[in-house]
């Protein structure tokens, strides 16, 4: 379900963004992965028209939205992140007209790339997969991460450097 207060609209760079049309607290759910589950395929296995926009839950496992969750774009520094598998929430209170916005990396591990022009200092210049993101990026994410990169990176575990190879 599509918070209320979460719209589609023009965005100047990026042709559309999702935008709080008022004040949007922490935690709150923005929006869901909630539409077709795709197994068993690779990025190039898509058309053009789907490719980026579905969201990985397992190394072989996709699922798309019927809803705005499709249209959020990307950010450096985001203030939606994931609950769950599906589930993108806000990280901090957002106010009035800003735009809603993840980093990609919170749910991808894939060999699917891109560049990235999101304009943040921080920003990376290239979305690759959870891991090659760096050590910082992933200690200010903590708790928006997907629960599968958690489990496989053994997030969790009291040294999860030991196993984020």
């Amino acid at each position: 379900m599509d918070h209320q207060h979460a719209s589609v609209r023009a965005h100047p760079r990026f042709g559309h963004g999702v935008f709080a049309s008022a004040p949007i607290r922490a935690g709150e759910e923005i929006a869901s992965f909630d539409g077709q589950i795709y197994i068993g395929l690779v990025n190039a296995d898509f058309s053009e028209e789907i490719r980026n926009y579905p969201i990985t839950f397992a190394q072989d496992r996709a699922r798309d939205s019927l809803g705005i969750a499709r249209k959020l774009n990307h950010s450096c520094d985001p203030n939606v992140g994931i609950r769950g598998l599906f589930t993108l929430v806000a990280m901090r209170d957002i106010e009035s007209g800003e735009e809603l916005c993840w980093d990609y990396d919170m749910s991808e591990d894939t060999d699917w790339n891109m560049p990235c022009d999101c304009g943040s200092p921080r920003c990376r210049k290239r979305i690759r997969g959870f891991r090659h993101l760096p050590r910082d990026f992933r200690d200010r994410y903590r708790g928006f991460i997907s629960d599968w990169l958690v489990e496989k990176y053994g997030l969790n575990d009291p040294e999860p450097a030991a196993k984020a190879g």
